[in-house]
């Protein structure tokens, strides 16, 4: 996810799409024309736009707890600054990769990855990841909970891999799915009729993996269309007897976009967006060391992705953003927002 700073921002009208977009993807553009008071022409435009210049786009995200997947960590590497870049390009090739982000000061590079297991992550460790030519150092935390993921941000020129299944009951999914990878509102007929099977059977595979937790739709915007030119990952370490009440205040904080507790001796992450200014990621620090409980943070200003899989999401049951997909007969299920 490299910022791109030749998009240029999004203005008023296609903003008002984008606030509509991520309450229901699948909302038609006669809906959309009316809620904002402009034409349908007008909204097919802007949508058409937005996605040829990679600066929105809904797209199909699977679950990062989908398939073999089961654990998440947290890697923070401090590296010599002339192996820096081999590194994060070694590690963007590591099966399982979230992303992969330089900080502006040091650790160098931090990254989420997912793995099947603690063990697969012990064996990456090993066999993929210490014997490193540059590496200095690596701490290592797990993901304990999620409590906020809205991220809604990734480079849409990234070219994304593809998710394939052996089995044969499970192509015509992968095959639903790189569709809505292409395009989130591609209408259940139209992919029936690109798949030469029925509607029903369109529609019934993708409740199925909505219901499984397997599949949102999302809407990601590139960084720079919507003024995002830096990011602050900041860990936070809290009286134990604090550390929920913190967590609860993060995730009604509208500038933390994901929250989680991890294991280790900063036991909470969040994280904030910022137009690169230094002031406002000192006043997301101060807000947080202010609270009751709060005994220590660092910040990690990310200036760099070499990786960001945004077509991943953390689905659950307790999420509070209701997805409504379309079809024949509407219905809803509930997911976090990468």
């Amino acid at each position: 996810m490299t910022y791109q700073p030749e998009i240029r921002p999004l203005d008023g009208v296609d903003l008002n799409i984008v606030q509509l977009l991520r309450s229901d993807p699948r909302v038609s553009n006669k809906h959309i024309a009316k809620a904002i008071d402009v034409s349908e022409t007008t909204v097919a435009n802007r949508l058409r736009s937005m996605s040829k210049r990679n600066a929105m786009r809904v797209i199909a995200q699977r679950n990062i707890y989908h398939g073999k997947y089961n654990e998440t960590a947290l890697l923070y590497l401090s590296v010599s600054a002339d192996q820096i870049d081999s590194i994060a390009r070694h590690l963007s090739r590591l099966d399982g990769i979230i992303n992969v982000s330089l900080t502006a000061g040091s650790p160098e590079l931090v990254v989420n990855i997912r793995t099947w297991s603690k063990a697969h992550l012990h064996q990456l460790l090993n066999e993929e990841i210490n014997h490193l030519a540059g590496l200095r150092s690596i701490t290592t935390d797990f993901m304990l909970d999620v409590a906020k993921s809205a991220h809604g941000v990734g480079n849409l020129s990234t070219e994304l891999p593809q998710t394939t299944s052996s089995k044969r009951n499970r192509e015509i999914d992968d095959q639903i799915v790189a569709y809505l990878m292409t395009d989130g509102r591609t209408s259940n007929r139209e992919i029936a009729r690109r798949l030469d099977v029925s509607e029903n059977n369109v529609r019934l595979r993708l409740q199925k993996m909505f219901e499984n937790k397997e599949l949102r739709l999302g809407v990601v915007c590139n960084p720079a269309a919507v003024g995002v030119s830096s990011t602050d990952w900041i860990r936070i370490k809290t009286v134990p007897a604090a550390t929920e009440t913190v967590v609860n205040w993060l995730v009604t904080n509208e500038a933390c976009v994901f929250v989680a507790q991890t294991s280790g001796e900063y036991g909470i992450l969040a994280i904030a967006h910022g137009d690169g200014s230094h002031n406002i990621a000192e006043n997301h620090c101060r807000e947080i060391a202010n609270q009751d409980g709060v005994l220590e943070i660092q910040n990690h200003m990310l200036i760099q992705h070499f990786s960001h899989r945004y077509d991943l999401a953390y689905i659950d049951e307790d999420s509070e953003i209701a997805i409504r997909q379309n079809g024949n007969g509407k219905r809803k299920t509930e997911a976090k927002e990468a």
